[in-house]
């Protein structure tokens, strides 16, 4: 395959702003999930203390258990504490990872709309965008784009539950008991805090510059300037390479590895990724082109 060609904006190229998602849409975003986290991370937490101090825990879940019906030993009690905290919250997740992806989803496309027009603006008076007009296309990135990020969330709580289980066993063999689940589950919850401030915080950039680059599209602007905003711990070396080059939304250039295969895409594609588009009128000819140096 081919590699895709990049190359320097020409003299007489026409630049918008920057595309920026919204900061505060991501921290709703974000905040939202963490509500959730932290109310299953504490009612894990004292169901399992009651446990081991031979109480029945009290969960409130959908379906009430009778006391007579509660199996004796901590181990077994220990399971169905945890099974009824998974029929309590696995449809809590999916109903407010559903309602908050929706949110998140039309909070971003307006502020595409918003962004995109003020940099066409800048670019051209000629380009115009009616932000409030979706093309069918655009609307199935979007429902896309919610399947995705909802079902990042939903799997929160099974594997975080399934850990537990997990962990309550090595403490029963221990014999350590609350002593090794204690700093166990304060484990597990800052690791639910840290990945759910990344899914929100990806998935929102993944959705706007998916909905500008479909707009774009329609407009037929398919050329964009990569920015590298760098902040990253380890930024890849590959995007920094490709920061100020001229790249096009029909022949993307290569942007890394996915599991084991080559990525061919835009900034936000691959995970992590914080980096931008311009949007470029360029007029120059493409003799100056240059292979993509990744």
């Amino acid at each position: 395959m081919t590699p895709p060609k990049t190359r320097r904006p020409s003299l007489d190229a026409q630049r918008g702003s920057v595309l920026t998602p919204n900061a505060a849409i991501e921290q709703e975003y974000a905040a939202a999930i963490l509500t959730l986290i932290r109310r299953m991370s504490d009612e894990t937490k004292k169901a399992m203390q009651a446990v081991f101090a031979g109480e029945r825990p009290s969960i409130e879940a959908e379906v009430a258990m009778d006391a007579a019906d509660v199996p004796t030993g901590v181990s077994t009690q220990a399971r169905v504490a945890l099974n009824a905290l998974m029929d309590k919250y696995e449809p809590i997740f999916n109903r407010w990872a559903k309602k908050a992806t929706q949110r998140m989803m039309d909070r971003t496309a307006k502020n595409s709309g918003v962004t995109l027009g003020l940099s066409l603006r800048q670019m051209s008076a000629a380009v115009r965008l009616d932000a409030t007009k979706l093309s069918p296309r655009t609307q199935d990135i979007i429902r896309a784009g919610t399947a995705e990020a909802t079902s990042l969330i939903k799997l929160i709580p099974a594997k975080y539950l399934t850990n537990v289980q997990g962990a309550v066993s090595r403490s029963i063999t221990t014999g350590n008991g609350m002593a090794d689940l204690v700093p166990f589950l304060e484990k597990q919850y800052q690791g639910n805090v840290k990945h759910a401030r990344f899914v929100a915080h990806d998935q929102v950039r993944k959705a706007y510059n998916n909905v500008n680059a479909s707009r774009m599209t329609d407009l037929g602007l398919r050329t964009y300037e990569w920015i590298h905003t760098g902040g990253a711990k380890e930024p890849r070396k590959l995007h920094e390479q490709l920061s100020g080059k001229v790249c096009s939304l029909d022949d993307p250039p290569y942007i890394g590895e996915m599991y084991g295969q080559p990525v061919y895409g835009k900034p936000g594609d691959l995970p992590g990724c914080r980096c931008r588009m311009r949007p470029i009128l360029d007029f120059g000819d493409d003799e100056d082109d240059e292979p993509d140096q990744g």
